[in-house]
């Protein structure tokens, strides 16, 4: 069952964040099912040299008002193109400029998607926000929490969500924290949703239009690859089309695999290793925290992920400041990243999460 634990009264207002995918579909739907009243809303991130509006595909926009339609909801497009340039890829641009590899989905969820319809809603008298996110709210006392989603699959968003303001939380409903992803699909064949069999987004949103716009403003200069002897090996094609960890796309032809174990912008050189190994991580130092608690420990046991996608590992959190922490892996992760967010929870519960500044 899920836990609706953090739902309004029957019949508040309550808008969800629409993309035109199946996953916020059926959670509009099921709330609407449950006498809630509810509205939509889509941000704009992206706009064509014809101003028209611009998703991550270019039927986005058309998902959108079929789903509103069907589910019979008013639906709002609130334009955050500029703020999306300003905040989320002016970011993206810098820190891979820096040999970085950043995380814009985790930004642009707490700093547009969650704080824009939050602000635009309530002026319009609607305080609650729900998303398609497969994640779950809890409380502890006084404390909401971010909370691993509790279905059978591999899918947990909760990742992605770390960084959200905790004064938000309180408003905001998470229905798919309990469904797997084939339950959602076949809610929104019941539901007659036209997008049931919709795929996924893999790519980044702004990709679609954006990627000239991006290319463009990423260090694309070539450099050296390095062993940690010094060996020259070859030449990249441009720190930004790179990551750590990465073991294809070189066009180096050694015979063996070999793995970017760390990369250098202010010699613009990438490191590299025939040696997996290489690539385990001790200790990580963040910043940019985001806490989720308010007690006064410095020292925590948690379980750490340093990627979307990787295994949460055992590791001791050291709290340095509000704004830094620093994470020893009792388990040795591989390819922890400059960039990346690093997330830290305790039964099932995130703590907090940062951004990876430092890895040793």
């Amino acid at each position: 069952m899920n836990d609706f634990s953090n739902l309004p009264p029957k019949g508040s207002s309550i808008c969800v964040a629409l993309s035109g995918g199946v996953d916020s579909a059926v959670s509009a739907a099921i709330l609407k099912e449950m006498e809630y009243e509810i509205v939509s809303a889509t941000l704009i991130l992206c706009k064509n040299a014809e101003n028209n509006y611009a998703y991550t595909s270019k039927h986005s926009r058309d998902d959108v008002l079929k789903i509103s339609n069907r589910l019979g909801i008013k639906h709002f497009f609130i334009d955050a193109s500029d703020l999306f340039k300003e905040i989320v890829l002016s970011d993206f641009n810098n820190e891979y400029e820096k040999g970085r590899t950043p995380n814009p989905c985790v930004r642009c969820n707490a700093l547009l998607k969650w704080d824009i319809i939050m602000k635009k809603m309530r002026e319009i008298g609607i305080h609650y926000l729900a998303t398609g996110h497969y994640a779950g709210i809890s409380k502890i006392g006084q404390n909401y929490f971010i909370s691993k989603a509790c279905n059978e699959t591999a899918i947990d968003q909760s990742y992605m969500l770390w960084m959200l303001d905790r004064k938000y939380l309180p408003y905001t409903i998470l229905p798919l924290n309990s469904f797997t992803k084939q339950q959602v699909r076949e809610k929104a064949i019941e539901y007659e949703i036209e997008v049931a069999d919709k795929k996924g987004s893999q790519d980044l949103c702004f990709i679609y239009k954006y990627k000239y716009y991006a290319k463009s403003r990423l260090r694309e200069e070539s450099g050296n690859i390095r062993l940690a002897d010094g060996t020259i090996l070859g030449r990249h094609k441009g720190l930004s089309r790179y990551t750590v960890g990465q073991r294809s796309g070189l066009g180096l032809a050694k015979g063996k695999p070999l793995y970017i174990v760390s990369m250098d912008a202010d010699k613009n050189e990438i490191k590299v290793s025939f040696d997996v190994n290489d690539l385990k991580c001790r200790k990580i130092k963040a910043i940019n925290a985001n806490w989720f608690n308010n007690d006064d420990f410095k020292e925590y046991h948690v379980l750490t992920k340093i990627r979307y996608n990787s295994k949460p590992v055992s590791s001791l959190l050291s709290r340095i400041s509000e704004n830094e922490f620093t994470v020893e892996f009792l388990e040795q992760p591989y390819a922890a990243t400059k960039g990346q967010s690093v997330v830290c929870y305790i039964d099932e519960r995130i703590l907090c999460g940062g951004i990876i500044n430092e890895v040793e």
